[in-house]
């Protein structure tokens, strides 16, 4: 972590020097203070405002020090955590949160743990609540991709993810009726993690995965699939190689994702080969 000393004026104007560790990321804050960084973020006027409040939290200084700096000073300290801001982060702000006795806990970074049957449901829960600002939307995709630990460490161990197992849409439709009461700072972070996510999943396999956007403004879908990732999934069922349908939907979303691409990219190939062969292929390439 970058050190970073700072002059300020203390009592009777004596000047001060202090020292300090400024975090890379939002996996450097230590846990118990990351809440208190981004509630400053989300509860200021502006981004200028909630930045300074959230750097005071990381710096772990008085008020006074930072009001005796100067412009300057401040912003040089603010261009050493450029990602102090709420944005969008596949890396998430919170590993866990306790709510009403429970201890909660996020996906890993990038989502490297999730199940096909997650992405569908977060990703259509945070559409609805971008366009329709429902809290219950909310809500359903924090109770989806936020899950209470498994209690069994050889079942952890076999399935790489601390989280309980998420076996259905209504599973995760119950689990939300006990976010109703949930802090809005965290279900924001749920929020950026899972838009952060799917920026991640569309330049990992965008290019490949996924048609380019219509004019009209139409979501990204799965290349050659009409019915989305749940029409991707049966159709896996019937020709992939991850078994019946609830295997499809216990299989790593990464998995899937990567197998389409394979899949595409061969089936490109194969068009390539059959139009090189092809007689009017060839006479095109003699002119």
């Amino acid at each position: 972590m970058p050190k970073v000393q700072i002059q300020y004026r203390g009592v009777f104007k004596t000047r001060r020097i202090i020292a300090r560790d400024l975090p890379e990321s939002w996996k450097d804050v230590p846990a118990d203070r990351r809440l208190r960084v981004l509630q400053a973020l989300l509860s200021s006027p502006s981004e200028e405002v909630g930045r300074i409040k959230a750097l005071k939290i990381l710096l772990n200084v008085n008020l006074s020090v930072l009001k005796s700096m100067n412009a300057d000073q401040i912003s040089a300290l603010l261009n050493t955590v450029p990602w102090l801001k709420y944005q969008p982060s596949a890396e998430p702000i919170l590993e866990y949160f306790d709510h009403e006795g429970k201890r909660y806990f996020m996906p890993q970074a990038f989502g490297f743990n999730m199940r096909a049957m997650e992405y569908p449901i977060a990703d259509e829960a945070l559409e609805r609540y971008l366009t329709g600002n429902q809290l219950e939307d909310l809500h359903l995709l924090c109770a989806t991709i936020c899950r209470e630990g498994e209690p069994d460490e050889a079942t952890v161990n076999l399935r790489g993810d601390i989280r309980i197992q998420l076996r259905s849409r209504a599973e995760a439709e119950a689990r939300a009726k006990a976010f109703k009461k949930l802090p809005l700072p965290i279900a924001m972070a749920v929020l950026a993690f899972q838009a952060g996510l799917k920026e991640y999943i569309f330049k990992s396999y965008g290019t490949v995965l996924f048609k380019q956007p219509e004019e009209d403004g139409d979501e990204p879908q799965p290349e050659g699939f009409t019915l989305g990732w749940w029409g991707t999934f049966f159709d896996l069922a019937t020709d992939g190689p991850f078994g019946n349908i609830e295997q499809v939907y216990q299989t790593s979303f990464h998995d899937i994702c990567l197998y389409l691409v394979k899949r595409r990219k061969d089936q490109e190939a194969a068009e390539m080969r059959q139009k090189m062969h092809s007689p009017d292929w060839a006479q095109n390439a003699d002119e």
